[in-house]
């Protein structure tokens, strides 16, 4: 039997169920399993499971855990791909909040940037913004998001997302969707804004940026900084690698900055040692900052193997 990616299967010899993440060759698929491990899978030892069937147990999945504002609503955009029939799934964008918005939506692979959807979303309203073949799941391109929150109004902030998911985690999103009352495979697009944080965002202006930008590059860090990015950021879930890794060197470099212009002598960022990649690129931007004296790694009896210490130069 052939599957595709994103298709409902059983085992034949246990009493589990996942989902078709990938084709891993002509005789195994890697199938995802409680909405979070992907495991290689032998054909002959998965059954399909059809689309109805698939449609009617989801209806018993766990609801989105939603964020309450103190007006009692979920304040809350989401992108929500909704399963339309065993070839595709429909994007859609879900406003739950009590402002109109505007949205530009679009996608990028490569060079090949495409504008998909730009139009006003009432409050309490969704839109269908775009169809996606579940075949080519693992070669979706990145998905782009800028939302103007009451876009009538002058000097607004947008809102800014990015979604670039493998599949394997891809799986693990599903959930009722508000307003949709679907299942949907749901993505938050911002954090919960109620009407302060809008008051906040639309009082924000480019001289008052300036001035708190230079406010932080003055501020003494702390003697050590922890870059795990459940530590610096938090919706860090819905972060790609690549995200990730951005929003770690642009705190280490803020807080080097900081460093330098507060006179401090010696710094320890703890950065854990997974594939080396945000050290390597620690190492890189320090080795072409003159103000930096050395580096090494940091005692291991206190930080264990992945945390460097820096020093800076005396004048």
């Amino acid at each position: 039997m052939k599957f595709a990616i994103g298709d409902k299967v059983r085992f034949m010899n246990e009493n589990m169920e996942g989902i078709v993440s990938a084709i891993i060759d002509s005789y195994t698929v890697g199938v995802t399993v409680d909405h979070d491990f992907e495991i290689p899978v032998l054909l002959n030892e998965l059954i399909k499971v059809s689309f109805d069937a698939h449609s009617n147990q989801a209806e018993t999945s766990p609801p989105v855990i939603q964020k309450v504002a103190e007006n009692g609503y979920d304040e809350n955009m989401y992108a929500s791909f909704v399963q339309k029939d065993e070839q595709q799934m429909e994007l859609y964008f879900i406003n739950h909040t009590q402002n109109r918005i505007s949205v530009n939506y679009y996608t990028e692979k490569g060079t090949l940037v495409i504008s998909k959807f730009f139009q006003l979303i009432e409050a309490f309203e969704y839109k269908s913004i775009d169809t996606l073949a579940i075949a080519e799941l693992t070669n979706w391109p990145e998905f782009h998001f800028q939302i103007l929150v009451k876009p009538g109004q002058t000097q607004v902030i947008p809102i800014i997302k990015s979604l670039q998911i493998p599949a394997s985690r891809f799986f693990k999103h599903l959930h009722a969707t508000p307003l949709l009352k679907k299942q949907g495979y749901l993505f938050l697009i911002n954090e919960s804004l109620n009407e302060s944080d809008i008051r906040k965002l639309n009082e924000r202006s480019p001289v008052n940026e300036l001035t708190s930008e230079k406010s932080d590059r003055i501020k003494t860090p702390l003697e050590i900084i922890d870059l795990h990015i459940d530590k610096i950021h938090a919706n860090y879930t819905q972060l790609t690698k690549q995200e990730t890794l951005q929003i770690q060197l642009n705190y280490f470099e803020k807080n080097i900055d900081n460093a330098i212009a507060t006179g401090m002598r010696k710094i320890v960022f703890i950065h854990g040692v997974g594939n080396l990649k945000l050290k390597n690129e620690m190492v890189k931007m320090l080795k072409q900052n003159k103000n930096i004296a050395s580096l090494a790694d940091a005692p291991t009896s206190q930080f264990g193997y992945g945390a460097t210490e820096v020093f800076f130069s005396e004048s």
